[in-house]
């Protein structure tokens, strides 16, 4: 049986160069439009594996935005851009964006079929993807309050997980690094870099013997080196765990707070179910937040479904709820009482706030949302706001 390909090209004679130089074993079909919905469609249709996509530095933005939406939708393909232009800037926006390989159009027939076969051998199987979901957590500025909140909301997932056969992972890649650990008596040898790096022989096994874990069974994959390290992550490698991961964990907590490589992040946010904005009420902080959003829009990611939480919120300080979740354009899933002493007491102690302040309003907020995303559905305490507010976005010129 033939190996089928598609070839996103706006000319045919790159389908007969890869015809005559991979031979009779590999059947091209060029895509009949550029769209990453449309490329996915032909590649279910073609039960295909390979996807060719032409780039050049005319349409370089474009085409990357291409490779990256084609991989949002379907992380396990090998995508491999094309072109005549051998430049060292636009093989590595390329490849960054996803694309396991780049090249030259006319290469001979050894070149080609060597690096296919490599490319193939290479890339990672396609995993089942089971119900697992995965929320991600960004905030505009390096933050101790997002690890705080990351931590917290995975281990009020983790809470009833085995009554439940849940399973919880918190990934945290959020600056700065590994803040999340000071909470945890845990000490990972096992990184988030080693994990992509393993992407092509993961497995269960692997998962039981390499993920550190905490007392109540928390999974923990954490960023322990320099955070820019997560921009030489191969994006491909990192649509590929996300989806394997989902298919291992019940429940995924993806801190990404501080993060400002909007490539990165329009990447990682791919294959999140649900997206939490962490913002004050800070006119600093939220202007942060709208420009954050900005590039996320630039980058195609769909920011109208992402989520509001408001840190350290305090009901008769402006600017409020309502009026940030306007000039953002975002609905608000939730407000968060300050909680500053206790974070810091938690911190300094190695533990937990739900261990040294349980009764306190930011536990019990933090419980609320872990348990409606788990399905359990408490009465909400007292101080914890959870709206659909839904305003169409006006802009921080608008505020008054």
């Amino acid at each position: 049986m033939k190996q089928r390909l598609v070839v996103v090209s706006e000319h045919e004679g790159h389908v007969e160069w890869l015809q005559r130089a991979m031979g009779p074993g590999f059947d091209p079909i060029l895509a009949d439009a550029s769209s990453a919905e449309r490329v996915a469609q032909l590649t279910d249709a073609a039960s295909g594996s390979l996807v060719f996509v032409r780039v050049s530095a005319a349409d370089l933005h474009e085409r990357c935005a291409l490779i990256a939406g084609i991989l949002a939708l379907k992380p396990h393909l090998c995508v491999v851009a094309i072109g005549h232009e051998e430049e060292k800037e636009l093989i590595l926006a390329a490849v960054r964006a996803g694309a396991r390989d780049f090249l030259r159009v006319e290469s001979g027939r050894e070149e080609t079929q060597g690096a296919i076969e490599r490319l193939l051998r290479t890339s990672p199987a396609p995993v089942p993807r089971s119900g697992g979901q995965q929320t991600a957590l960004l905030c505009s500025r390096p933050d101790i309050a997002t690890s705080c909140f990351a931590v917290h909301l995975a281990l009020g997932l983790q809470e009833d997980a085995e009554r439940r056969d849940d399973k919880v992972l918190l990934v945290d890649l959020g600056v700065p690094a590994a803040d999340s650990l000071l909470y945890l008596e845990v000490e990972p040898s096992y990184t988030f870099v080693d994990a992509v790096r393993s992407v092509r022989r993961f497995d269960q096994t692997l998962i039981e013997t390499a993920f550190s874990r905490d007392r109540s069974g928390l999974a923990v994959l954490p960023l322990l080196d320099d955070p820019s390290q997560v921009g030489d992550v191969n994006a491909s490698d990192m649509l590929a765990l996300f989806s394997i991961l989902k298919g291992h964990f019940t429940h995924t907590v993806l801190n990404l707070g501080g993060l400002r490589s909007s490539g990165f992040l329009a990447q990682a946010l791919s294959q999140a179910d649900r997206t939490l904005l962490l913002a004050d009420q800070s006119v600093a902080n939220c202007s942060a937040a709208r420009r954050l959003l900005d590039d996320l829009e630039e980058r195609r990611h769909p920011i109208r479904d992402i989520e509001l939480v408001l840190e350290r919120y305090t009901e008769k300080l402006e600017p409020n709820a309502e009026k940030i979740s306007e000039v953002l354009g975002l609905r608000v899933a939730a407000t968060m009482p300050p909680a500053g002493l206790e974070m810091v007491r938690a911190m300094n102690s190695a533990t937990t706030i739900y261990e040294c302040a349980p009764e306190s309003a930011y536990a019990k907020c933090v419980r609320h949302l872990a348990d409606e995303i788990a399905g359990r559905e408490p009465e909400a305490p007292k101080g914890f706001a959870a709206t659909r507010l839904g305003q169409k976005l006006r802009g921080l010129a608008g505020r008054s």
